[in-house]
């Protein structure tokens, strides 16, 4: 029985139409070529990726360098270096022309210096005065009272020079020329000293008017407040330029 089926089988394997050979074979050369595509597919595919990859790299290499243009389409780079130069120059124009509002005015250069000139003038004209008054018979023009007597006090021991007959004025008429002399130097604090020994004296003068003499002149008086003023002003100016510096 088994060499019967065997022969069966045989005969059947024999029995197959030439049709469904004709049709076995174009399904396997359509599997093979299937088969055949399947690789040459997947590199088109590859290549296809790698295409892609190469355009997205160079569109993002294109944007990284979009991303250092303006809006104009000009250099990021470029527009930063001409801005910096222009800063630069921008603090080179400052630095030699300061803005006005921040300026202010110079240390001695507002209303001091024509205020110490002033003064140091009409103290000049003044100690001139008097000083004409005490070597020559010229009237001291003065209110004459208990108090307030000029003649009494510029004709006294204490209005000249101890040990001499030379008038005080003098050294007057000398003080308010060298305060004018220091205040167009701008020595400040040379000035500032000058001032301080011309209100040392000032203050000897008063105290001999109001205690020894027991007499107020006016004249004198009128000096002995511009020299005190004159200090105020050097002090103030010589604070100023400490400050400054």
């Amino acid at each position: 029985m088994g060499h019967g089926c065997r022969v069966e089988s045989f005969w059947n394997l024999r029995r197959v139409a030439p049709d469904d050979l004709i049709q076995h074979r174009c399904v396997s050369r359509h599997a093979h070529a299937l088969l055949l595509w399947q690789p040459v597919a997947a590199g088109a595919q590859l290549a296809a990726d790698r295409v892609g990859t190469v355009e997205c790299a160079i569109t993002g290499h294109e944007g990284d360098r979009r991303q250092f243009e303006l809006p104009h389409r000009g250099d990021l780079h470029v527009a930063r270096h001409e801005q910096r130069a222009d800063l630069q120059r921008s603090g080179d124009q400052a630095d030699r022309f300061p803005a006005p509002a921040l300026m202010g005015p110079p240390v001695g250069r507002g209303w001091e210096r024509p205020a110490l000139l002033v003064m140091a003038a009409a103290g000049t004209l003044i100690a001139a005065y008097l000083t004409v008054t005490h070597i020559s018979p010229v009237p001291l023009l003065c209110t004459v009272g208990s108090v307030v007597n000029c003649a009494s006090v510029t004709h006294s021991a204490y209005s000249v020079i101890p040990g001499t007959t030379i008038p005080i004025s003098i050294l007057g008429i000398v003080w308010f020329v060298v305060s004018a002399a220091l205040t167009l130097s701008s020595r400040r604090a040379l000035h500032l000293a000058w001032s301080t020994i011309g209100l040392a004296v000032v203050l000897y003068l008063v105290y001999v008017e109001i205690v020894v003499l027991h007499q107020i002149c006016e004249w004198c008086t009128v000096v002995h407040v511009l020299v005190i003023a004159t200090f105020v002003v050097t002090l103030r100016l010589f604070q100023e330029s400490v400050t400054t510096s």
